[in-house]
Parts: C-alpha cells; structure tokens; sequence
C-alpha cells in the first residue's frame, strides 16, 4: 500500500516542474539572442574605427580587440 502513495505524490509534485523548464528554455533563447546582438554591435563598432583611425598603435589595439571579439562571439555561437 506504500508503494502506490509514493506514486501518486511523485506524479502530483512532478507536473509543476516541467512548465518551469520551458519558461527556463524561452529565457535562454532570449538571453542568446541578446548576447548575440551584442557581439554584433561590438564587432561592428570595431570595423567602423578601426576604417577611421589614422593611428598605428590604435589601429593595432583595435584589430586584436576585433580577432578576440571575433573567436568569443564564434565559440559562443553568437557571429551572424
């Protein structure tokens, strides 16, 4: 008779559960689509000083700042 009741209360404490995995899902889908614009604003921001610059040392800084933003944002998935 104890096997069963542990069923039940199992099966009544689980339903709660999986609609909250699927809100945690939505969020992640958002909190990805939100890093990913944002590697595309740094990366585009990068490319447009770094055609205005005149400055050597700066447009050195900026180009190794563009490959790391570059290889973050493609090991994150987030390049478009």
């Amino acid at each position: 008779m104890k096997k069963p009741f542990f069923f039940i209360l199992l099966g009544a404490f689980s339903f709660p559960i999986f609609p909250a995995l699927t809100e945690s899902e939505e969020l992640s889908g958002n909190k990805q689509s939100k890093t990913g614009g944002i590697c595309v604003s740094i990366i585009g921001i990068l490319k447009n000083e770094i055609g205005k610059t005149k400055n050597k040392t700066k447009l050195g800084i900026l180009q190794g700042g563009l490959k790391y933003a570059d290889e973050v944002c493609n090991a994150g998935g987030f390049r478009i």
